[in-house]
């Protein structure tokens, strides 16, 4: 993704949401104040939380999310932990296969993805949100897993729970996000076809923007299988209304 190499700054020049004069003021109340170019343009008052998202999915072509429409199921915070997260404003989402997704709110900070790729030896796929949802998600969901409800099971082994939990049961948790994930994306660029294409490592999974095939996303190929099941069951679900 070239456009990831490129200054935050230019990007909201190119956009046409920050002019050159903003640029060099935002930049000033940065270096003053110490903090990432991202917090003083919003400190500044030019752009909002989810102005500057929106932005930065678009000229990126990263998905966003809505963090506090989405469940987390307890066991995936185990991938990241609560003061890596709350440091560098990270969310972790779910897993497939040997990839994790995580919400993140500064997609330039391509250290931090390096980072939590080296600590957890999984490739990073990175979705957008404002740091406001990164913030209040890691406060419910790690402050939920310190009071999970432990129970025993009938065979002596520890189901150990939290209240937060995904809505879906079953061992295919990760997917069912996944797919969920995938088709509210789907929606929000209004695309009119998802192609799942399989590759020797991976499946590229592509929208139909506008007549024209878009890359949005990618999966650890032994998620193929998955996938197809859980799209099936979507498919049965809706043939039956």
């Amino acid at each position: 993704m070239a456009e990831m190499k490129k200054q935050l700054g230019q990007l909201l020049i190119d956009a046409g949401k920050l002019d050159s004069h903003q640029l060099e003021e935002a930049l000033e109340y940065k270096d003053i104040h110490g903090m990432y170019l991202g917090k003083a343009i919003l400190a500044l008052g030019f752009l909002s939380e989810r102005d500057l998202t929106d932005i930065l999915s678009e000229q990126l072509g990263i998905p966003t999310l809505d963090l506090m429409v989405y469940e987390v199921e307890q066991k995936i915070l185990e991938y990241i932990k609560e003061d890596f997260a709350r440091k560098n404003k990270v969310m972790p989402l779910f897993a497939l296969g040997e990839s994790l997704t995580i919400a993140i709110s500064d997609p330039m900070n391509l250290e931090i993805i390096d980072d939590l790729s080296l600590d957890t030896g999984m490739e990073i796929n990175i979705i957008l949100a404002t740091e406001s949802d990164i913030e209040q998600a890691i406060d419910m969901y790690y402050s939920a897993a310190k009071y999970a409800v432990h129970t025993q099971n009938e065979d002596g082994t520890v189901d150990d729970r939290s209240r937060v939990v995904s809505k879906e049961i079953g061992g295919d948790t990760e997917v069912v996000a996944a797919v969920n994930l995938l088709f509210g994306e789907a929606i929000k660029v209004g695309a009119s076809d998802i192609h799942f294409e399989p590759r020797e490592k991976d499946v590229r999974i592509r929208f139909r923007v506008d007549g024209v095939l878009q890359q949005y996303y990618t999966v650890p190929k032994e998620s193929m299988n998955p996938l197809i099941s859980r799209l099936k069951i979507l498919a049965d679900s809706s043939s039956q209304i």
